[in-house]
């Protein structure tokens, strides 16, 4: 009787180390179609908030809805469970909420009632989602100063916004403590000569964020200074407690071309 031929040893390993190179050669292929991915996902949902946005002013006489995340503005705050006393001071909101009432904080929002798919409103690279104790949901903000005002004058009608197709409605905010509070802000945007981060500047995407812009449509904006996507890694890593940025990054130079480029896009009177 022939005897049946089998695999060497060593032809064995030489197939499992063929196997192991091309595994290790198509997984970062792999990882940046993912990531591709998740960049036209959010880039649909920023799409459809700057269209919610629109739909709201059609209806309002061409005021904006509220940037404020409260009871008026386009999403709400999370609230404290009746009866309870954990308030951390935000009269009654509570930022660390579990994932169903920031859900529902973003249901109560005045835009809902024109884009009401719950998933829209969060981004698949958002890793805040479900971490314990800092669990989120909402991944953008209205920038400051539409129809709520941190730091500059306010715009309330969309009318009143220089050549809107130019200008940033929605953007990916990063804030540690959970929630992204209030509207999206830089400091003084009209200001030349301020440059300074107020609100953390999000890098879901590695290389910069997406944004949606006042007639409709959305792109990425790419970082372009280190120290942007940095101030992203150290909140990630809890390096600033509660997700504010501290003065040595908030104090950055007028050659920082991010802080540049969102105050030449920043909403604006006529």
């Amino acid at each position: 009787m022939k005897k049946k031929e089998g695999f060497t040893l060593i032809e064995l390993l030489v197939v499992i180390s063929i196997i192991a190179l091309l595994v290790s050669i198509l997984m970062p292929a792999l990882a940046r179609a993912r990531e591709l991915a998740r960049q036209t996902y959010c880039l649909s949902n920023q799409s459809q908030m700057s269209k919610a946005w629109l739909m709201y002013a059609d209806d309002n006489d061409g005021r904006m809805v509220s940037a404020n995340t409260y009871a008026n503005g386009w999403a709400d705050m999370p609230r404290n469970p009746p009866g309870t006393s954990t308030d951390p001071g935000t009269g009654g909101m509570d930022l660390f909420a579990d994932l169903v009432e920031k859900q529902n904080a973003v249901k109560r929002g005045k835009l809902f009632q024109y884009l009401n798919n719950i998933e829209v409103y969060n981004c698949p690279s958002d890793r805040r989602t479900f971490r314990a104790g800092k669990t989120s949901w909402r991944s953008y903000s209205i920038l400051d100063g539409l129809n709520a005002s941190y730091n500059t004058t306010p715009v309330y009608k969309i009318d009143a916004i220089t050549m809107p197709s130019d200008k940033i409605i929605f953007t990916e905010e990063l804030d540690g403590r959970g929630f992204n509070w209030g509207s999206w802000a830089i400091g003084s945007p009209h200001n030349k000569s301020l440059y300074s981060w107020v609100d953390v500047p999000a890098s879901y995407h590695k290389i910069g964020s997406t944004s949606a812009w006042g007639d409709g449509h959305a792109e990425m904006i790419k970082w372009k200074d280190p120290r942007t996507i940095k101030i992203h890694a150290e909140v990630e890593r809890g390096a600033f407690g509660a997700g504010s940025i501290p003065n040595s990054y908030s104090s950055t130079p007028t050659n920082n071309e991010d802080i540049l480029y969102l105050k030449q896009h920043w909403p604006r009177t006529k």
